[in-house]
This record gives C-alpha cells, structure tokens and sequence, in this order.
C-alpha cells in the first residue's frame, strides 16, 4: 500500500519497500504513453529521439495512484489542497484504457488532461462523452497545432465537447512557424469568431537553423508563461554552441510510461538509466532532488 505522510511540508510516498520523497506541490505528471498520431516535425519528444516504451495496463495506473494517500493537504481558514496530477503524452487518448484510468481514479487527485484532440477517441465527441464517466475534478487543456489539423475541424471539436459538458480550463494554439505571427494572429480571429478564447504557446527551439524565440519584441501577444525571464540567456544555454555542466533544479514528478520516475522532461523522453525508481517496482527506493544539482 502506498502512502504518502507529512512532514515538515514534504511527502514521502511508501509503496511498500519503495519510497518517493517529493514536495508535496511539486508537480505530478502521467506520461501513460508517449504515442501521438499528429505528426508535428518539431516535437521534443521526436527529435530526442523519442524512446520505446511498453503500455502498462489502466488497471495497474490506477491501482498504483489511487494507493497513494493523504493526497490533500490541510489549510488555515480554507479548502484542503488536493493533489493535482497531469494525464499527458504524447497524446493520452491513444491509450487503449485511457477511459478507464481518467474514470477510476478517486476523487482525491485532482485532475488535469493535456491533449490535442488528434486521437480517434474525440472524432465522435458525443460519444467520447458517453464514455467520460468522471466530471467532476477533471478538467482538459487543449493544444491546436496548425500544421497537423484543419483549424475547423479542431473548432467543431471544441464546441461540440464544451456544448456537452466537458470543462476546456485553457486553449492553446502553437506558434508555429514562429516567423509569421501574422499567420498565428489571424488564427486567433478566427478562434474568437468562435468564441473560443485562446493562448500562445511560444515556439522554443530551432527553425531554418535559428534558435526561436530570438527576442521579446513579440511580447505583446497573447502568451502563456513559459518561464523563461531572460531570453538573451535562453539563446546563450539552448543555442547548442558548446557542451557544459550546468546546475539544475526540478521539483517535478514524471512518471514514464513503464513507471520510472524521473524529475527531467528530456531524460524521460530519451529513456536515461539516470531515474528516481519506478512506480510499479515494490523494491525501489528514491529521493527527488530539492536542490539544486549538476547535470
């Protein structure tokens, strides 16, 4: 049985012998596959040269984070917090018991769905519906990417699951090309003639050999925060004109595929050996890092 204890504002997950030691609000993702039929060319996940994963079976999801307890934590004058969790990808919908695992985890996770409604499952929304049991403490984050779906079969999709109930928190449209924000700009008319309010999601890496975003002359747009604050030393540490050691903190929970625990974006996508132990494995042990360390 797993279970997670406070102490001194940290949570220690047990899974029998094994053991998580994380943050309490740090944040949780399950990456129930890392499959996406969209096809973007410049997905990360791709160009690290996106590892093979086997599917661990919904039933086993489930079992492991439903066995994770006091997912909640206590407040003065206010809420218990829950614990949020992200259901990601690739795309989450190409799971074969995606269903199954966003229906029978308890109330007490929190839940946040990233999808770009690319998989089969959202073609017939009425239906998708039919078979989302779970409204309540659930909620979908939506991404269009223009170079993979018509802009009007992406809206009707929209409208149609929002019409029956479902709850799109945040809409996202993908900057890309990132050198014609023209382009960009008149896609969000056409979203707000719709009456679908979007956001930018910045496009971060390299086009026809330049590093985007090269600059903050576009800061104006609509952009969701991507974190960075100094975009001349973005160019400086991803413009990938020399190799060095770095420090590095990451208060993350990313659950692979097949389990294994990391706190790295790039080291889930690529498999590393270099992991924090593995949800399904009793015999594991691991401590994320607080701090800051080298990688």
């Amino acid at each position: 049985v797993a279970k997670v204890i406070s102490q001194n504002n940290i949570r220690h997950l047990f899974h029998k012998s094994e053991n998580i030691d994380a943050f309490f609000r740090s944040y949780w993702a399950a990456f129930i596959t890392l499959g996406c039929n969209a096809g973007c060319s410049y997905c990360i996940q791709g160009n690290a040269g996106q590892a093979k994963y086997n599917l661990v079976p919904g039933k086993d999801w489930v079992e492991a984070l439903n066995a994770i307890e006091n997912r909640s934590q206590k407040r003065f004058f206010r809420p218990a917090r829950s614990k949020k969790l992200t259901i990601i990808g690739g795309e989450p919908g190409l799971h074969p018991d995606f269903f199954y695992i966003v229906n029978n985890l308890d109330n007490s996770w929190l839940i946040t769905v990233d999808t770009n409604l690319a998989a089969p499952i959202f073609k017939e929304p009425e239906t998708f519906l039919k078979q989302l049991k779970r409204m309540q403490k659930i909620k979908f984050h939506v991404s269009y990417h223009p170079s993979t779906m018509d802009a009007e079969i992406f809206i009707n999709r929209v409208k149609a699951l929002q019409k029956n109930g479902l709850k799109i928190k945040r809409l996202f449209i993908v900057a890309y090309p990132p050198d014609n924000l023209s382009k960009i700009n008149q896609l969000q008319k056409i979203f707000a003639k719709e009456a679908l309010k979007t956001e930018l999601l910045r496009y971060m890496g390299f086009y026809k050999d330049e590093l985007y975003p090269k600059d903050t002359s576009d800061l104006k747009a609509n952009y969701a925060d991507d974190g960075v604050k100094d975009y001349k030393l973005f160019q400086n540490a991803c413009g990938q004109k020399k190799r060095n050691n770095v420090s590095c903190r990451l208060r993350k929970i990313l659950i692979a595929p097949d389990g294994r625990i990391y706190n790295c974006h790039y080291k889930l996508y690529i498999r590393s050996d270099n992991f924090y132990g593995n949800l399904f494995d009793e015999s594991s042990s691991s401590i994320i890092a607080r701090d800051y360390f080298l990688c």
